[in-house]
């Protein structure tokens, strides 16, 4: 199980060849890829750690190459069901982690196109199992829901940013 990419630049009618952008020993799976400008993401599944991390790969050109392969989460836990949304320069990434034991809603983002990104943020940080995280921008603001389920009822779960990313409000 790899991921692989073809790009198309007359809107369809004709695809580059097939380029393998996972291209390791590990089953890759889910990935999600979004764009903006010249810049092509890609973030996916992979178990080649043999826990399940979340991998990164971009291109500058739209999608003629792509740079090296980053994890993403890169911890010894289980890592999946992310979400990316992308707005001007910056990438942001949430995602299921279960470093913590129980399940907990994962941030990362980068302000400067995929180059570099900031610390791993756990979001949700309590006891109940959280999941399905999903992420929105608008503006400077993001935006951050989840299923969690610390009261034992499945309740969703919110947290805005006003400044890109990096604070957020209560839980």
């Amino acid at each position: 199980g790899d991921i692989y990419f073809k790009r198309s630049a007359d809107n369809g009618t004709s695809f580059s060849s097939t380029q393998n952008l996972s291209n390791n020993p590990g089953n890759s799976t889910a990935a999600q890829i979004a764009v903006y400008q010249d810049n092509v993401y890609v973030v996916w599944e992979d178990a080649t750690t043999g826990n399940g991390d979340l991998y990164f790969k971009k291109s500058v050109d739209n999608g003629t190459s792509f740079g090296d392969i980053e994890n993403l989460s890169n911890n010894t836990s289980f890592s999946g069901s992310f979400h990316m949304a992308i707005s001007g320069s910056n990438v942001y990434v949430v995602w299921t982690d279960n470093a913590t034991g129980n399940g907990d809603i994962y941030f990362k983002r980068s302000a400067d196109n995929g180059t570099s990104f900031s610390n791993i943020e756990n979001l949700s940080n309590d006891n109940g199992i959280s999941y399905g995280a999903r992420i929105v921008i608008s503006g400077n603001n993001v935006y951050v829901v989840w299923n969690d389920g610390s009261t034992g009822k499945g309740d969703i779960y919110f947290k805005r940013s006003a400044d890109n990313g990096t604070s957020f409000s209560s839980t």
